[in-house]
């Protein structure tokens, strides 16, 4: 077993109970993500996410994950089929031509990268006309494809 998952948590209880209002803005992202919502459905049974389980084992014990600035591959889990998806293209990205070499020094959180991210989030989904919009399509593409 590798170092990290030496401090994963499996048990959402012993993770939910680490929590107060300021980790649980931080864990979100400033309020950005629904990361927290995603732990409170895992524990009420709505989701089963180990993915959540995991950033949070993250955040609680202060690390990082490594995220490279151009993406190495397409997030096709929003076509529609995926259980906790709709369609969407909101996370299109064009695939990085080149490899990725550079790895730093320092190991810390980069809080411009920070700041790209929570802007990134807080505008993905668009404006209420948008979101309208995208939501009138998915029930279109569901209804028709049932006929």
């Amino acid at each position: 077993m590798g170092r990290a998952w030496r401090n994963f948590e499996p048990d959402v209880d012993k993770l939910i109970v680490q929590f107060d209002d300021e980790k649980i803005k931080q864990f979100s992202i400033e309020g950005t993500m629904n990361f927290w919502k995603q732990m409170q459905d895992f524990k009420a049974g709505k989701n089963n996410s180990w993915a959540i389980r995991w950033y949070a084992s993250v955040f609680l014990n202060g690390g990082l994950t490594l995220n490279p600035s151009r993406s190495l591959v397409h997030n096709i889990g929003h076509d529609g089929s995926g259980t906790h998806s709709n369609i969407e293209n909101m996370y299109g990205t064009q695939i990085a031509q080149n490899p990725i070499t550079y790895f730093p020094d320092v190991l810390e959180e980069d809080k411009k990268a920070y700041e790209v991210i929570k802007y990134f989030l807080s505008n993905r989904k668009g404006s209420m006309l948008q979101r309208i919009s995208r939501r009138a399509n998915q029930l279109k593409v569901r209804y028709f494809s049932r006929k």
